[in-house]
């Protein structure tokens, strides 16, 4: 300024200096402001966000470097798993509440128009779409060359995942919103919107045939976690049921304290479940007979299904008070390792792959974060 002020007739001065400390101001201001805005430390760990214009409440997929998912929006990405940058978008004519499937270069996910969409995983061309009658909140699974789907339509559907032709349906009960689960040999699937038929299905998978039916008090909207004898399932009657997977017979049969419901597919290792419940907590348990081995309290809620990471169990919540966390707890106790703070909820499983974590969360970001390599508590939240 004092390089300026020299050139400049003393009688202007007064009102020259005036006018430069107008001019600069913004300048200094905002770099004042940008300096407030460096991220700390924790905050460093955000790797990049994608934005789009709904809820996304849906597990990413990742294949060769490549993001897949989608959001209530009504459109499928395809991200750079590294960068974030934007690949390619399908627009389906719903909002889009599950997760997607992705079969030998076919990309395959149901929206709420109540279509079933495959597509060219690399480009987004559509190859073809199967009408069901209703709503689609079921996520897809894939079996050799087949998808197996549910309808709010109250169907199973079972279509090849070439060409979209219909190998068989399955008229169930009530709505089929959970994802369908499969050791090869049976399908499984239990249904939700009937309030006095609420029952876990076992379906035989080449001809579609009923094998058996378990009757339970609520509704199934999670996944089947599937055991060399049983099978395992979360309802929101707030029981976890291990059934017999030969015959459909209950095994045993666990109240999680006071769960009002679950939501969250459990996950099985070596003789174990784990599962979290709309009580905040996260529980570890024996599979042979449902004992609780451990239990830890988080913030809010869980409907995400947990996942193993190293030897961590990495879960992630739905929060009251904007306690919204994806934690890392240690497998053999149950000790917080550490846990991110995140903008908004969580509400199913993130995916984590080369060392970061990809969540999408209820304020219509896309996130990539860096896995902690301390213990702690971080946040990306803003």
């Amino acid at each position: 300024m004092e390089a300026i002020l020299q050139f400049i007739p003393s009688n202007f001065k007064p009102f020259a200096l005036l006018v430069l400390c107008f001019c600069t101001f913004p300048v200094a201001w905002s770099f004042c402001w940008a300096k407030s805005e460096v991220c700390p430390e924790s905050s460093s760990l955000l790797l990049w966000k994608f934005k789009t214009q709904g809820r996304i409440i849906n597990t990413p997929i990742i294949h060769n470097g490549v993001l897949y998912f989608a959001s209530e929006d009504q459109y499928i990405y395809a991200l750079k798993a590294q960068s974030g940058m934007l690949l390619w978008r399908y627009k389906t004519r719903g909002a889009i509440y599950n997760s997607l499937a992705l079969h030998k270069g076919v990309l395959i996910c149901g929206s709420t128009d109540g279509n079933v969409y495959a597509l060219d995983y690399r480009t987004g061309k559509l190859l073809w779409h199967f009408p069901t009658r209703r709503e689609i909140w079921s996520s897809p699974l894939c079996v050799r060359n087949w998808v197996f789907i549910g309808s709010n339509d109250c169907h199973l559907y079972a279509l090849d995942t070439k060409t979209g032709s219909v190998l068989w349906k399955f008229k169930a009960q009530g709505w089929l919103r959970a994802p369908a689960s499969s050791d090869g040999k049976y399908i499984y699937i239990g249904n939700s919107g009937n309030d006095s038929l609420y029952k876990l299905y076992a379906i035989e998978i080449t001809s579609g045939q009923l094998r058996w039916t378990f009757a339970v008090s609520g509704p199934i909207e999670s996944g089947v976690t599937i055991g060399k004898h049983a099978i395992y399932v979360s309802c929101e009657d707030g029981f976890c049921y291990a059934i017999i997977k030969s015959s459909g017979k209950l095994l045993w049969k666990k109240k999680l304290d006071n769960a009002a419901w679950l939501n969250a597919q459990p996950l099985l290792e070596n003789n174990t479940l784990f599962i979290a419940a709309s009580n905040g907590r996260v529980y570890r348990l024996n599979a042979t007979d449902g004992t609780i081995i451990w239990r830890y309290q988080g913030d809010g809620w869980f409907n995400a299904s947990p996942l193993r990471y190293q030897k961590y169990i990495v879960v992630a919540n739905g929060g009251m008070h904007n306690n919204n966390y994806i934690y890392a707890l240690e497998h053999s106790t149950g000790t917080l390792a550490w846990r991110i703070k995140v903008s908004a909820e969580v509400e199913k499983a993130p995916a984590i792959y080369k060392n970061a974590i990809y969540v999408g969360c209820h304020d219509g970001n896309l996130y990539a974060i860096q896995i902690p390599k301390e213990k702690g508590t971080y946040s990306i939240a803003r």
